[in-house]
Parts: structure tokens; C-alpha cells; sequence
């Protein structure tokens, strides 16, 4: 009796034992599971931080970006563009985007084109005016040298005209008379284009003023 008692104890032991094992080795690896699933919500949580740093820092950059935006908007509608406005009447359209538009950035394009041909335009149209003005000056220059040349011609040929009538008189003076007779009648002869020649008490011929 006390045998079978005894190895139905065992036996009981035995199932005990199988079943302890069972167990403790559900227990690691239900323990490595946990482990893996903890690990994995781990990555998951700091990829999570990740983007949510990255979102953060996204929205911080917009925020900067809008304030600068916002700063740049102002600065432009306390601009006072009163070329924009003869440009317009020029073109007869606003070159300036003043609403906004799905395609902003298109219409942007064209006002710089715009404004960009339109600087061309002026800066050729500058270089025409500055080289007309150019000539211009030297032609004012050339009329004033011309007009002074012709203001002071009358001075020039009055004494031109006393300095040959000096020398003709010097002339006939050294000339025999049967030669000087017939040239002073042509010396003496008036002359009808021009004004007399006045000669002064000392021999000078008198010089026109301007």
C-alpha cells in the first residue's frame, strides 16, 4: 500500500514538475514577447516624438516666415509707387498683383516681366534723350561760336579794309605819278557796299564797335 501511495506521490511530483516547466517556460516567452512588444512601442513612441519635433519645428518656421511675409507686406503698402500708377494709365492695366490668386506665383512672373520691360524701355528711351541732348549742346556750342565769329566779323573787316588803305597810300606814294594818277581815282572812288572809313587827326583808322 505504501508503495503505491508512494509512486502515485511521484507521479503526481513528476506531472507537477512537467508542469512547472510548462509553465516557466510560458512565462519567458510570454516575458520576451512583452519584452519585443514594449521594445517596439518604444521606437514607435520615439519615431512619433521624432515627427512631432519635426511638425513642431515646421509650424515654429512658418510662424517666422509669416511674421516675415506680414512685415514685408506692410513695408510694400507704405511704399509710395506713384510710377505704378503711370505705368497703369500707360498700359492701360495694374502691372502690381493686388489680390490674391491660386496662381499667385504665375502672376508674379508677369508683373516682373512686365516692370522689367518696362525699365528696359525707359533706360533706351533715357539713352536716346541724353545722346539728342548731346547733340544738341554741341550744336548750341558750334551756333555760338559761328555767332560770335559773325559778331565780330565787321570789327575784322574794318581793320582789314584800314590796313589796305594804309598800304595803298604807301603804295602811291612810291609809284610814279602817270601811275598813281589812274589808281587814285579808283582809291578815291566811294564805295557803296561798305562804310566810309574815318581816320582820326593822328593818321589811325576808327574801328567799329560790336
Amino acid at each position: 500500500m505504501d508503495d503505491i501511495d508512494s509512486e502515485h506521490c511521484q507521479k503526481d511530483v513528476e506531472e507537477f514538475y512537467q508542469f512547472s516547466m510548462l509553465t516557466l517556460a510560458r512565462l519567458k516567452i510570454l516575458n520576451r514577447e512583452l519584452h519585443l512588444d514594449i521594445d517596439s512601442q518604444r521606437k514607435d513612441l520615439n519615431n512619433r516624438k521624432i515627427s512631432l519635433e519635426k511638425l513642431q519645428l515646421s509650424y515654429e518656421n512658418l510662424l517666422y516666415e509669416k511674421s516675415h511675409l506680414m512685415r514685408q507686406i506692410e513695408e510694400v503698402q507704405d511704399l509710395s509707387t506713384p510710377n505704378l500708377d503711370e505705368i497703369a494709365n500707360e498700359r492701360g492695366h495694374r502691372v502690381e498683383v493686388l489680390t490674391y490668386a491660386d496662381n499667385l506665383e504665375e502672376l508674379e512672373k508677369q508683373s516682373l516681366n512686365e516692370l522689367q520691360q518696362e525699365m528696359d524701355e525707359r533706360i533706351a528711351a533715357q539713352k536716346v534723350l541724353d545722346e539728342l541732348e548731346e547733340k544738341n549742346k554741341n550744336l548750341i556750342e558750334v551756333l555760338d561760336r559761328k555767332r560770335r565769329f559773325m559778331d565780330e566779323l565787321p570789327k575784322k573787316i574794318t581793320h582789314i579794309r584800314s590796313t589796305t588803305m594804309d598800304l595803298s597810300k604807301q603804295f602811291l606814294e612810291v609809284l610814279p605819278e602817270e601811275v598813281t594818277a589812274g589808281s587814285s581815282e579808283v582809291a578815291n572812288a566811294p564805295n557803296l557796299d561798305t562804310e566810309p572809313v574815318v581816320e582820326n587827326s593822328e593818321g589811325d583808322t576808327n574801328m567799329d564797335e560790336e
